[in-house]
């Protein structure tokens, strides 16, 4: 839990986001890996080298220990991504004088 707590702190570092799976805890998700790595520094005193295990190594052990982990939908993200992109395109080139948007595709 100290790990989960560390991370509500700081946050996740860019490059420490997950891929692909998440542990799910209070409606909260932190990446399993990180997960991982920072709780061996609380029982070590170092973090575990994210080289030293993979994802699915993570996944098993913190499901062994109960832990609810998800998938991370990236297929719903890049779609998502790429209507909030076209629709903020279209409301840049679209709005009217009276700061309504239309539909109209002139």
């Amino acid at each position: 839990m100290k790990a989960l707590k560390e991370i509500d702190e700081t946050g996740i570092p860019d490059k420490r986001a997950s891929r692909k799976y998440n542990l799910e805890y209070q409606g909260k998700y932190y990446p399993v890996k990180l997960v991982i790595s920072l709780a061996h520094k609380y029982v070590t005193g170092e973090e575990l080298a994210l080289s030293q295990f993979n994802a699915i190594e993570a996944v098993n052990y913190l499901k062994k220990l109960g832990f609810n982990i998800v998938e991370t939908p990236t297929t719903h993200k890049r779609k998502y991504l790429a209507i909030v992109s076209t629709l903020k395109e279209w409301l840049e080139k679209a709005p009217r004088e009276d700061g309504v948007f239309s539909l109209s595709t002139k």
